[in-house]
């Protein structure tokens, strides 16, 4: 017997559990059944830490620009796919609440000749990924891959939550299941007993607040009055120093995201990890912790940007082999303050979590500054030699000295500052670039031309290493701790835990610094991406980390 049309009236998007009915087969001489989908998209997810309350999503976050819905057999198999909905009208709830928005719609289902028994949910699917789901199995639609977590008219793409539930078989749950017995014969009596499929964005959210509100409207600028006096060691003295933040933004990016959260079926039904409290109650928020990426056990990340840039053939790591993206200084000193930045999930198995390597497989919050000495107006470039900042004058005077002490140019002169090039980010020929904001000084064409071979040498040495601040520039970075334990030592010996780093999909990470005490890492380019260098004895930044699934948890950290 053949189902010609199937209509399906998706009402509300609430948090609302329906119960199945006895499945139903339409009159041969009816050409319509009825069915009524709630869609519901929790607002909340409890992780390690102090609960806060619920967090809504903006007007643009919670945007439903189309509506898919794919219907399966129990086995899996693809059945149908329901008519495409478009500009569903949003209506968002009391805050503090658990649900986050309500929608109306109706659905319609044509030519369908199998009964669905599970139905997956896609919202503002992307128009170049429309056939990824129709005609496949749910364990291929499982691998299919989002390079997007929003559209560019800022509609966020939502997919079916994945969830574990003990008393289900199986267990782990991504679709929504026994949709058979809700076919109704009437309109009026499928609203009754409606569909409920839990929906969640793709995207990760973040947020930097600087002391607090009223400090941060006022951002890009000098840190508050009251953060600590910073000091640094220059040349014959220690001075204090002006810090100014110029921008925030997350780096160390995923590429993609997998379109069905992927869980692991073997993790412990515990409370940072499901939705079970520690006496193993379902909590009833259909929402599953910690995910697994596609790099999640076999990422590839470089120690550095030296290791990480394109040198040609034999490169082990490249821009685009590197699982990750890392941002530039460029990219993270916007000329207005970011209210919020968005990433792609991105969590990491514990064998990648040893000594300081979550640095770099870790999504990060960069934090662009600039330093000048408080008494000066200006933010000059600065030179960081044997851990003593200089300026270009009293640098190119010291390697003078330096190579005095033991040569001289071959007409028996002596080195002077203007023997040595000043180095400029977009001309290699002034100095060698090491990257990550490191540099070794160059002769100029004029005194390497009477110089001796072994004075030249010695210049390239790496004693010479030198640290340079662009126009002072330079940055912070904030690893995103997602159950890691405030208490936790930060001993490299000891590996951390799996889920002690991470950023999962619809959690809202919020970072408020709330002081800042040395100086950061410096920037030689500001074009060159950031791969992060954890170095505890260079910089200290006070922060307080509140993490949100759509509600808050609070952790405090020092870099």
């Amino acid at each position: 017997m053949r189902l010609k049309t199937i209509v399906l009236s998706a009402l509300a998007l609430i948090l609302f559990v329906g119960c199945n009915e006895k499945q139903i087969v339409p009159d041969l001489d009816s050409n319509a059944s009825y069915m009524t989908v709630r869609l519901v998209s929790p607002a909340d997810v409890h992780t390690k830490g102090s609960q806060g309350g619920y967090a809504l999503g903006t007007a643009d976050e919670g945007k439903i620009k189309n509506a898919h819905f794919y219907f399966y057999d129990v086995m899996g198999n693809f059945v149908v796919e329901g008519e495409t909905i478009s500009d569903l009208g949003t209506t968002q709830q009391v805050a503090g609440s658990n649900i986050e928005r309500k929608t109306d719609v109706t659905i319609v289902l044509r030519n369908v000749t199998v009964l669905p028994d599970q139905m997956f949910v896609v919202l503002n699917l992307p128009v170049a990924d429309a056939a990824k789901f129709p005609g496949k199995t749910l364990t291929e639609a499982q691998a299919q891959v989002a390079e997007i977590y929003k559209n560019a008219d800022t509609s966020f793409i939502m997919t079916s939550t994945t969830y574990r539930k003990k008393d289900e078989n199986p267990p782990v749950i991504f679709t929504t299941r026994n949709i058979s017995g809700n076919l109704k014969k009437t309109e009026a009596e499928a609203k009754d007993h409606p569909v409920n499929a839990y929906v969640e964005r793709l995207a990760v959210k973040g947020s930097l607040t600087i002391k607090d509100a009223d400090a941060t409207l006022l951002m890009p600028n000098e840190v508050p009055a009251s953060f600590s006096t910073v000091t640094a060691p220059f040349q014959g003295e220690e001075k204090n120093v002006t810090i100014k933040i110029n921008g925030w933004g997350f780096s160390n990016l995923n590429k993609s995201s997998y379109y069905i959260k992927k869980i692991d079926n073997a993790w412990t039904y515990a409370w940072n990890w499901d939705d079970y409290n520690q006496t193993d109650t379902w909590g009833g928020h259909y929402r599953s912790f910690w995910a697994q990426d596609a790099n999640y056990t076999d990422g590839v990340y470089p120690t550095n940007y030296a290791d990480l840039r394109d040198e040609g053939s034999g490169d082990q790591i490249t821009p685009e082999t590197a699982s990750l993206t890392y941002q530039p200084y460029s990219a993270i000193a916007a000329t207005t303050w970011r209210a919020a930045d968005y990433c792609h999930e991105n969590t990491i198995a514990g064998n990648l979590l040893t000594g300081h390597g979550y640095m770099n497989a870790a999504t990060n919050i960069l934090v662009a500054a600039q330093m000048k000495i408080a008494t000066e107006s200006d933010y000059v470039t600065l030179y960081r030699f044997n851990g003593v900042f200089y300026t270009w004058a009293q640098y190119s005077a010291l390697l003078a000295a330096n190579l005095n002490q033991a040569y001289q140019k071959t007409g028996g002169a002596a080195y002077t500052a203007a023997d040595f090039q000043l180095p400029i980010p977009a001309d290699t020929t002034t100095c060698t670039n090491l990257y990550d904001g490191e540099i070794k000084p160059r002769f100029t064409p004029e005194a390497a031309a009477v110089s001796t071979d072994e004075a030249k040498n010695y210049l390239k040495g790496d004693r010479f290493i030198t640290e340079v601040f662009t126009e002072g520039s330079m940055y912070y970075s904030i690893p995103i701790e997602h159950f890691l334990d405030p208490n936790y030592q930060k001993d490299p010996a000891d590996p951390f835990n799996v889920g002690d780093f991470g950023v999962v999909r619809n959690h809202y990470y919020q970072v408020t610094v709330t002081d800042i005490q040395n100086v950061g890492i410096g920037v030689f380019n500001v074009n060159e991406p950031i791969v992060p260098n954890y170095d505890p004895s260079t910089y200290y930044l006070a922060a307080t980390l509140n993490i949100l699934a759509w509600q808050t948890v609070t952790q405090n950290i020092v870099l």
